[in-house]
């Protein structure tokens, strides 16, 4: 190979690997589309933020409307918020509240392809908000002891950075937090009586990835 051929060769290789990379500017980025990610995102948009949602499937909504049985526990008499907003909808669908009390386990169960829909629905209605799905986490960026931002790898290898004000930790196990090397705490709640049931709770312990 003579040496033009070559430094065609890697200027065509750079030019390739810059037009991958995908670089966005955000108010708030939430890693995650499950329940509580959704949740935010949806209400930071509402709030005037320029938010995106980054989501590793092509669902929105986690356990709540990916699990192979969809029963929601408790709060049955609390509506609320975003969740009354979306049990409503879900009433919609199937004809009111009789309708999906259709277990002992739960008095709103559904489908999970109606869930997911749903809060497509739901976060298709803001403007402020964006949502990218099937890209996963592959690290994030930090300023001193701040996130500021993460990188994700699409289905097809394409890289996208996304830098942001405010970066919510909205996936289900805290892989924000474990690639920022953030402290936690590890502790067991107990419900109700725990000494008589289980013995003295054990003390919290604080751990550092």
């Amino acid at each position: 190979m003579n040496k033009k051929y070559i430094i065609s060769l890697l200027f065509t290789c750079c030019c390739l690997t810059a037009a991958a990379q995908q670089q966005l500017t955000t108010a708030v980025l939430v890693v995650g589309g499950g329940t509580g990610g959704t949740a935010a995102g949806i209400q930071s948009a509402r709030l005037g933020a320029g938010t995106i949602i980054v989501e590793s499937t092509p669902w929105l909504g986690g356990m709540l409307s990916a699990a192979g049985v969809s029963a929601i526990d408790g709060n049955h008499n609390l509506p609320s918020g975003l969740w009354n907003e979306f049990r409503e909808k879900i009433y919609a669908v199937y004809g009111g509240p009789e309708k999906v009390e259709t277990g002992w386990v739960s008095n709103t169960q559904f489908e999970p392809r109606v869930a997911d829909s749903i809060l497509k629905s739901m976060a298709a209605a803001e403007a402020n908000l964006k949502v990218l799905y099937n890209y996963q986490l592959v690290s994030v960026h930090k300023t001193g002891n701040r996130v500021t931002g993460a990188t994700f790898r699409g289905a097809k290898g394409e890289s996208l950075r996304v830098t942001a004000r405010v970066v919510i930790d909205g996936t289900e196990l805290g892989d924000v937090f474990a690639k920022a090397g953030a402290a936690y705490d590890l502790a067991w709640k107990p419900v109700a009586s725990p000494a008589k049931r289980w013995g003295s709770p054990k003390p919290i312990k604080s751990y550092r990835t």
